[in-house]
C-alpha cells in the first residue's frame, strides 16, 4: 500500500529527507573561456542522488516543518516516519 503525505499545516503533498555533511560534487563536461562551464548530473559522495551524509530530519517540502516524534526530536527512522504519516495523514 502506497502511503500518501499531506501536510497538515500548508497541505503540500511532497516530503523531502534532511541530511548534512554531505560532499556534493558535479563533473565538469566543458570548459571554455565566454560561458560558465557546462556541468554534468550531480554526484553525491560518489553516488548519484544517493550520499552518505548524516540524515537530521524529515520535512515538508513546502513550509519546512520537521516531522516530529512525541519527544519532539525530528524523524528519521522509515518506521517512525511511516507511523506518523498513517496517524496524522488522512488515506485514502
Amino acid at each position: 500500500m502506497l502511503l500518501k503525505f499531506t501536510c497538515p499545516w500548508c497541505k503540500c503533498e511532497k516530503l523531502e529527507l534532511i541530511k548534512k555533511n554531505v560532499c556534493l560534487t558535479y563533473k565538469i563536461l566543458e570548459l571554455n573561456t565566454s560561458e560558465d562551464f557546462v556541468y554534468d548530473s550531480p554526484l553525491i559522495d560518489g553516488n548519484e542522488m544517493l550520499g552518505f551524509g548524516d540524515i537530521v530530519g524529515t520535512w515538508c517540502s513546502k513550509c519546512h516543518t520537521f516531522l516530529l516524534g512525541e519527544d519532539r526530536t525530528p524523524l528519521i527512522d522509515q518506521e517512525d516516519i511511516k507511523d506518523w504519516i498513517q496517524d496524522n495523514c488522512p488515506q485514502e
